[in-house]
């Protein structure tokens, strides 16, 4: 009996570890919006807006803070955030830079405290073309494509994704 007592206690511990890593691949302790201070733009005014990542975890997430914006296609080492926009008429527009960066350094991970938010400001201009565009409705996905690799650092929470924002729809005039 004393053994069958010793291998639930230890399986219940090994659940409970797994059980807290599990929310970030299916349940993401944490929240990512979009946000900008202003609702309306000029054509040919930049358009920045805010990229939050907040931590809804009762305890610290391990993230990367580099926060890298780049194109849905390029390697997920070499990205942490996509921005999907949508024209007036629901047409994608495209990324359209080339962004040469390589994987994250051990560096780039921080710890983001229980109930915290982490922001980075993004320019919309200068990724995307808005000629002839009058209203443009975007989301952003964090995801960290280091997960697998040997820089992401070892962590009982660390946020992985994909993590998908709310919609934001600005107009341009």
């Amino acid at each position: 009996m004393h053994s069958l007592k010793t291998f639930l206690i230890t399986l219940v511990a090994q659940s409970s570890q797994m059980f807290a890593i599990q929310p970030n691949m299916i349940g993401i302790p944490a929240k990512l919006t979009i946000e900008s201070t202003r609702q309306s733009f000029k054509h040919g005014e930049a358009i920045p807006i805010s990229i939050c990542l907040r931590n809804t975890a009762d305890s610290p997430l391990l993230f990367n803070a580099r926060m890298l914006v780049n194109s849905p296609y390029a390697p997920k080492n070499c990205r942490e955030i996509t921005i999907f926009i949508s024209d007036q008429d629901g047409r994608a527009l495209p990324f359209e830079s080339k962004i040469r960066a390589g994987s994250p350094s051990q560096n780039d991970f921080k710890t983001l405290p229980s109930g915290s938010t982490y922001s980075v400001q993004y320019s919309i201009t200068r990724d995307f073309n808005l000629k002839g565009v009058t209203s443009i409705t975007l989301h952003a996905i964090y995801q960290d494509g280091s997960n697998s690799g040997p820089t992401l650092p070892s962590h009982p929470l660390s946020v992985i994704g994909p993590i998908e924002s709310n919609s934001l729809t600005l107009s341009i005039n």
